[in-house]
């Protein structure tokens, strides 16, 4: 009985991990104590935790109860800093990836098309003497800043990449500690609209910024713009079908409107 109620209440709480842990740790200790009130007076053990439940109320109202005096408390709060920490996780290590899209777009189209300047470019005599001497395997100016170029915006995307990738490795590290839960973070219904605003926004921009190099400049530089755009939009996608979830499921989004349900 007491067990059976235990798991309702589990299904019903929403929340950090740690939070719904010591809900259920409360719950079960107020519980055994009225079980063993009950058998002190004579009652059988199943009688016993039948009033004992009885006495404590239903799971759906206790549990509704106990979310919202989380959300009173402050939980709401860092339950959204946790989401938006997860937005920015996925915002850099999808500029890394970006980064791979761009060497692929170089090996499939060349240089040129996603770091070139546009054509009849002219360059400082300062800066070419600077290019010339990082890039020494390149013969003439144009040559050296294309190489510049390309060298300075991989490593710039890869860095960012990889920082995003620590950081979700602290993240991720952090959730016995303080209860973080980087998939409820980034399924919640708040971070899956904002994910597929931001995402699909981003999207639209790159893409029609690519498509505007490649008619006026001759193609020349919008690799650099295409590359972001289509990583953009497959982390929109991916944030637009679990928005879809979130409104199919639409009671449950109603009942804790911030928090994740797996």
């Amino acid at each position: 009985m007491i067990d059976d109620y235990l798991d309702e209440l589990l299904s019903r709480l929403r929340g950090a991990p740690s939070d719904v842990r010591r809900i259920l740790q409360e719950t079960q200790a107020h519980l055994d104590d009225a079980v063993a009130v009950g058998v002190s007076e004579g009652l059988s053990r199943p009688d016993a935790e039948r009033r004992a439940v009885a006495q404590f109320g239903p799971a759906k109202a206790v549990a509704r109860d106990c979310n919202r005096s989380g959300l009173r408390t402050g939980n709401q709060l860092r339950l959204l800093v946790q989401q938006l920490v997860a937005l920015v996780i996925v915002g850099m290590v999808s500029i890394g990836v970006s980064g791979l899209v761009a060497y692929a777009l170089i090996a499939a189209a060349g240089k040129t098309f996603v770091f070139g300047d546009a054509p009849g470019t002219t360059y400082s005599t300062s800066d070419c003497t600077h290019w010339l001497s990082v890039q020494p395997q390149t013969h003439t100016c144009a040559q050296a800043a294309l190489a510049e170029g390309v060298a300075d915006g991989l490593l710039q995307r890869l860095a960012v990449g990889t920082l995003g990738l620590i950081i979700l490795v602290v993240f991720v590290a952090a959730r016995r500690r303080i209860g973080t839960n980087l998939r409820q973070s980034l399924t919640s219904p708040f971070a899956a609209l904002v994910g597929t605003g931001a995402f699909g926004s981003a999207a639209v921009f790159l893409i029609g910024l690519a498509l505007d190099w490649t008619r006026t400049q001759s193609g020349h530089g919008a690799g650099q713009w295409l590359s972001g755009g289509l990583v953009a939009l497959v982390a929109a996608v991916v944030f637009g079908v679990v928005l879809f979830k979130r409104i199919r499921d639409y009671p449950a989004v109603l009942r804790a409107p911030m928090v994740a349900v797996d």
